[in-house]
């Protein structure tokens, strides 16, 4: 379904206007709000930013997608699509100036708390003017449990890959051992998904929530068996990913001993195929019974070297940080603050056509969302939260969500 964008909002769109409430460095574009737009995502084209968000009304939850230089709405998928903070819609494009876009589509299960969800793939070659229909990324495993928390990237050789956090190894040993989930909380679902994110440790020999990532060599038309990449994940934070001409990254905040949960960083050198030994990025030490929903984000610059920035909430280092590996994890850079003394916000990361790298983080005491090149001195502040970043040939284009809906940024 196509729907045309109202007449005011299109020409704020095409003309575009200064933000009040942003400083002039870095110069910055405001595009127009989108009325209940939630979740959004952004990815560049060569025509301009390819922006997708989650619509919802009482009826059902759409999944919108608004082409470059478009003057409609293009709706990719109708269904129950999550628009959670964390496992939102992600959109990225190919090479060949494709498109795809990773999502999760919740199931309610009786007598549970929370949804089950299954994760799709939809590929545009029109820079999102239409969409191929969804093909599922992970196997079927044949009863309701979790594939979600997801994130995408390509590969230069047109290899897509798809992380995220998987509860079947859990939920499939919850059906297998009725006995020693019986005795759980009546508050609790006899099996609980990897959503709820209430104890950071399994019971005894149950499995953990575990980090996934297939990949497709055929344009996302299928997906070889997903690998494994990590067992006791956080249960709710964003996965991330990163594809180089060297190598795959991923990135995610795992339950180290002592429920500490901090970032980790796995590095595959074969296209995804296997992974090496996942390592931590730094240890905040951050140990908490919850998940903060709060994941970390990362790109890869052009002579390799990983920029990673993430939110952590530990006591003495509240605030969001970054560093920069060179070796492929092998050590990490002294971490700089971007927010320091805060409470937890959300963080992205993108690098632009000339190299640069841009990072917007959430300061939510302000309810502001701040924005600055990796390394420069000027920051541009607007309102906002939930930021999604882009990189353009020349800078780079945000979206956040306001208190009016979702609102597209362009700068440099």
């Amino acid at each position: 379904m196509t729907r045309f964008l109202p007449l005011i909002g299109l020409a704020t769109l095409l003309a575009g206007c200064q933000p009040t409430d942003a400083p002039a460095s870095p110069s910055s574009t405001e595009a127009t709000v989108f009325a209940g737009a939630v979740a959004p995502d952004l990815a560049s084209t060569e025509a301009g930013a390819l922006a997708v968000w989650v619509e919802s009304t009482d009826a059902e939850r759409r999944l919108m997608a608004l082409p470059p230089n478009a003057t409609a709405l293009t709706e990719v998928f109708a269904g129950s699509v999550s628009m959670h903070g964390q496992a939102g819609p992600r959109v990225t494009t190919a090479p060949d100036g494709s498109a795809y876009i990773t999502f999760a589509q919740e199931q309610k299960v009786e007598g549970r708390r929370f949804s089950a969800s299954t994760l799709w793939l939809t590929r545009s070659e029109d820079q999102g003017a239409s969409w191929s229909a969804p093909v599922r990324v992970h196997p079927d495993p044949g009863f309701p449990t979790g594939h979600t928390f997801h994130n995408l990237a390509v590969g230069p050789d047109g290899t897509v890959y798809v992380s995220w956090l998987d509860g079947t190894a859990r939920d499939q040993w919850r059906l297998d051992n009725p006995e020693q989930t019986a005795g759980r909380s009546s508050n609790a679902p006899p099996i609980r998904l990897v959503h709820e994110g209430e104890s950071h440790a399994s019971d005894g020999p149950e499995p953990g929530t575990t980090l996934m990532v297939a990949r497709s060599t055929d344009e996302g038309a299928s997906f070889e068996a997903p690998v494994p990449l990590a067992e006791g994940t956080c249960q709710c934070c964003r996965t991330a990913l990163a594809a180089s001409e060297e190598a795959v990254y991923a990135t995610w905040r795992h339950i180290f001993p002592n429920g500490e949960r901090d970032i980790a960083l796995a590095r595959s050198e074969d296209g995804g195929q296997t992974w090496m030994e996942p390592v931590r990025v730094f240890a905040d030490a951050w140990a908490i019974d919850g998940c903060p929903h709060a994941g970390p984000d990362l790109t890869v610059q052009s002579d390799g070297s990983v920029v990673i920035a993430w939110p952590t909430g530990v006591e003495g280092r509240s605030g969001i940080w970054s560093t920069v590996t060179t070796d492929g994890g092998e050590t990490f850079a002294e971490p700089t603050p971007l927010l320091a003394s805060a409470p937890l916000g959300q963080v992205a990361v993108a690098r632009d056509g000339q190299g640069r790298v841009w990072m917007a983080w959430e300061d939510t005491r302000t309810t502001e969302i701040l924005l600055a090149q990796s390394g420069g001195t000027d920051t541009l502040r607007v309102s906002g939260s939930a930021p999604a970043l882009a990189g353009t040939a020349s800078g780079w284009r945000l979206a956040r969500e306001t208190a009016d809906g979702t609102r597209i940024t362009s700068g440099s």
